[in-house]
C-alpha cells in the first residue's frame, strides 16, 4: 500500500495534478491521459484489501496493482494502454448486458441520520441513505442506492441538500434507468401501491406507511408488470406530479397497466398549487397527505389491511 501511495503522490505532483490526501485514500484529477479536467474527480482506495482506482467523471477505473504498472508507463503508452481498452470494451458492447455493468457507490463517509423534507432519520436509515461530504463529485450530498427485487445494487441517486450545488440529482456511471426505487421492500405484504414520478414523493408515501415507488420513465414500468403481480400488487395509485408533465406521466401510465391492475389516478387536493407533489404535501402538512391517500383509497374502493412498512436489511 505504501508503495503506490508514494508513486501515486509522485507522479500527481510531477503532472501538477491537485491531490487532497486522506486516511485510506486520495481524492486527486484522473491519471487518464485522455480526460483533461480541473478539479478531481478520481480517487484511489487505498483501504487494505479494498484497493482501487476510479474517476467518477470518465469512469476510468483500475485495481491498485494494474495502476501502479500503468504510472510507470509514458504519456505515449498510456495513451496507447487507455485506447485499446476503450477499442476492446467497444467492440465487446453489442454482446455486453447492461446487467453486466459494475456500479460504484460513492464512499460511504456517515449515515444521513436527520429529518430532510419531511422524510424521519429513521426512513432514511432503513432505506440505507448515507452521506458523502468529501468526495470530489459527490461530496455534500445523500445517496440513495436502489435496489431491484433481487436485493442487487442497480443504481444510485446523490442529492444535493444545498441549493448552492447543482445540478440537484447526480447519478452514477452504468447505472440501470429501468429500476424501481423501492421494488426491494415489496414483500407481499399489502397488494397496493403508489406509482410516483420522483424519489421524493416515494418516500413520502413510505414515510407515512404505504408502498411507494419511483420510475426514472414510464418506459421502465412496463417491464416490471409481471414482477409486480408476483409481489401480489392489484391495486395501482398514479402519483405524477401535479402539473402538465405530471398528468402525461399519468396518462401514459395508465394506458400500461389498466389491462393488469385497478389502476386509480390519486386525488391531490383541488386547490393544490401548480408543479407541486406528494413530497410538497408532507412537507406542508402530513395529515393533509394522509387526508389525500384516504380519499383515494375510498375512491377506488380499496381497503388496505396492512400499511405498515417492512423493510430488507
Amino acid at each position: 500500500m505504501d508503495n503506490i501511495k508514494e508513486s501515486l503522490i509522485n507522479y500527481l505532483e510531477q503532472n501538477n495534478l491537485k491531490y487532497i490526501e486522506r486516511e485510506n485514500k486520495i481524492s486527486h484529477q484522473c491519471v487518464n491521459p485522455s480526460h483533461q479536467e480541473n478539479s478531481p474527480s478520481a480517487f484511489t482506495v487505498l483501504e487494505s484489501g479494498n484497493e482501487y482506482n476510479h474517476c467518477s467523471s470518465c469512469n476510468f477505473h483500475m485495481n491498485t496493482e494494474s495502476l501502479y504498472k500503468f504510472l510507470e508507463l509514458g504519456f505515449d503508452e498510456k495513451l496507447m494502454f487507455v485506447n485499446q481498452i476503450k477499442n476492446i470494451l467497444k467492440q465487446a458492447e453489442p454482446t455486453l448486458k447492461k446487467e453486466s455493468a459494475q456500479i460504484f457507490l460513492p464512499i460511504k463517509e456517515a449515515m444521513f441520520d436527520k429529518p430532510y423534507r419531511g422524510i424521519s432519520a429513521e426512513t432514511f436509515e432503513k432505506i440505507n441513505a448515507y452521506h458523502t461530504f468529501k468526495e470530489a463529485y459527490y461530496g455534500k450530498r445523500i445517496i440513495i442506492p436502489i435496489y431491484n427485487y433481487k436485493n442487487e445494487l442497480r443504481s444510485f441517486e446523490a442529492i444535493s441538500t444545498n441549493a448552492k450545488i447543482q445540478p440537484k440529482v447526480l447519478r452514477g456511471k452504468n447505472v440501470d434507468t429501468s429500476e424501481l426505487f423501492g421494488f426491494e421492500n415489496l414483500l407481499g405484504e399489502s397488494d397496493t401501491l403508489f406509482l410516483c414520478e420522483g424519489l421524493f414523493s416515494a418516500l413520502s408515501f413510505w414515510e407515512l406507511g404505504y408502498q411507494g415507488l419511483f420510475n426514472f420513465g414510464v418506459a421502465t414500468i412496463k417491464d416490471k408488470i409481471k414482477t409486480l403481480h408476483i409481489k401480489g400488487i392489484k391495486n395501482i395509485f398514479l402519483c405524477g406530479d401535479f402539473d402538465s408533465a405530471g398528468k402525461q406521466f399519468n396518462k401514459e401510465c395508465y394506458h400500461l397497466l389498466k389491462h393488469n391492475f385497478n389502476t386509480i389516478f390519486f386525488q391531490f387536493p383541488y386547490n393544490f398549487e401548480n408543479k407541486g407533489d406528494s413530497n410538497d404535501l408532507l412537507k406542508k402538512d402530513r395529515e393533509i397527505l394522509q387526508e389525500c391517500i384516504d380519499k383515494s383509497l375510498s375512491k377506488g374502493l380499496i381497503k388496505i389491511k396492512y400499511n405498515k412498512i417492512q423493510y430488507t436489511n
